[in-house]
């Protein structure tokens, strides 16, 4: 049995309460109610290809029982009725004021047939049971559930909007979120406790930490939007996460001028050019540029810091070249202390992020392309708690008596309307 449900079915005025029972669909099995002491059975003739289909081609047990179903006890069989008989005996099965049209129609529109105020409910095999049934005058008054059906009159409920990608969005969503409710079956305190969680990581949200980016960056969620976002393009630096502590109007240095503005940490210079996919160089571009203290923490996390600490807005100069002056990054843990600190370390994951400096490289009539450079010894490389490493983002730090040294090489590939423009291509 898939569903056990209480009913309360209004048959002509008088309110009978009902335990429907609908069992997993099988070959030739319609359907069963079993209404007060009354226990009614609907099997299909297996030669009639529309099992819905009462008419004729429909053998109907009626079964009866003084008083209530014990444990393995089996109810009276009153009658058993056969197919070429139901239409004969409709004007005794069926109350006062209905004949014989009124068992067909409500057959056809599988809704609730009145058997000496009985109903008998019918399903297509297989098919869904959210069945609509019916008051004599042929109006919707109740309808039936099935954890099948349901997704069906979810969907259904979509249907007038208007916005054609918000349709699409939320059917999706509605087909997945119903498929996991199945495949988990959560019980209503896992699902209370589920909403609890999200209710928590909005309340830790604030103006300078978003938590649900962080909630997304840990499940792997915006490592799959990135790429689905940005594919990887030849000539072109891959993309990786944001992340949640990137800020506006970061303050801008010179080539060569260091962002540092406590002087805490070892130098580190990460110098090269933004080019086009092609190796052209690019005049002009921006990098934006932010990172952690040697202390593992960004500025808006370390009240000790100053303000804009470690950010930077850089320009390439006219070969395209830019210079950035920073401090070597460490690995740290990302924010664990709320909610969704809590559920990393549920699942046994530890929350640190390998060694990296932030970028957004952009120019005009080229895509921004938001990345990390990442050192290439660190302990966690391979199991960064956000998913963000990519194998082309590795950068090799060589040091000596003057401090450390990167080279890298931004690559960004032409919008969309300029690679047209370049191309002569037109936009289908």
């Amino acid at each position: 049995v898939i569903d056990r449900r209480r009913h309360v079915i209004d048959v002509e005025g008088d309110m009978v309460t009902a335990d429907i029972a609908i069992p997993r669909p099988v070959r030739r099995l319609v359907g069963r109610a079993v209404l007060e002491y009354f226990e009614i059975d609907a099997l299909a003739a297996p030669q009639h290809p529309n099992p819905g289909y009462c008419g004729a081609r429909m053998n109907v047990e009626v079964i009866r029982h003084p008083g209530p179903l014990g444990v393995g006890e089996r109810p009276e069989r009153i009658e058993h009725l056969a197919a070429d008989d139901i239409a004969k005996k409709a004007d005794r099965l069926v109350e006062v004021g209905h004949g014989e049209a009124d068992v067909v129609a409500a057959a056809h529109t599988r809704n609730t047939v009145l058997l000496d105020h009985v109903a008998l409910l019918l399903w297509d095999v297989g098919a869904a049971s959210y069945n609509t049934r019916s008051k004599s005058d042929g109006h919707a008054d109740m309808t039936e559930f099935s954890e099948e059906s349901h997704l069906a009159e979810a969907l259904r409920r979509l249907e007038s909007t208007k916005d054609p990608r918000l349709k699409q969005v939320i059917e999706a969503l509605t087909r997945h979120l119903f498929a996991f409710v199945q495949e988990v079956g959560p019980t209503e305190a896992e699902w209370m406790r589920g909403i609890e969680f999200l209710t928590d990581v909005g309340h830790k949200c604030d103006g300078t930490r978003q938590e649900f980016i962080l909630l997304s960056d840990m499940i792997g969620a915006s490592i799959l939007i990135d790429g689905i976002n940005h594919r990887k393009a030849e000539g072109a630096t891959e993309s990786t996460v944001l992340g949640p502590f990137h800020r506006a109007d970061a303050p801008r240095y010179d080539n060569g001028q260091s962002m540092s503005q406590d002087g805490k940490g070892e130098e580190v210079r990460i110098r090269g050019r933004v080019t086009d996919s092609q190796g052209k160089p690019i005049a002009g571009a921006t990098l934006d540029v932010w990172q952690t203290g040697a202390n593992g923490l960004y500025e808006v996390q370390d009240e000790e810091q100053p303000d804009f600490n470690l950010r930077g807005l850089y320009t390439t100069d006219a070969v395209g070249a830019y210079e950035v002056v920073t401090v070597k990054p460490v690995s740290y843990p990302v924010p664990d202390d709320g909610p969704a600190g809590q559920l990393l370390r549920t699942l046994g994951r530890h929350p640190y992020r390998p060694a990296h400096v932030h970028f957004i490289v952009a120019a005009e009539g080229f895509e921004p392309v938001v990345t990390q450079l990442f050192t290439d010894d660190d302990d966690y490389i391979d199991s960064d708690a956000v998913f963000g490493v990519k194998d082309s983002l590795v950068a090799h730090y060589d040091g000596d008596a003057t401090g450390w040294r990167v080279d890298y090489d931004f690559g960004l590939k032409p919008a969309d309307g300029e690679e047209r423009r370049r191309t002569g291509s037109k936009s289908s």
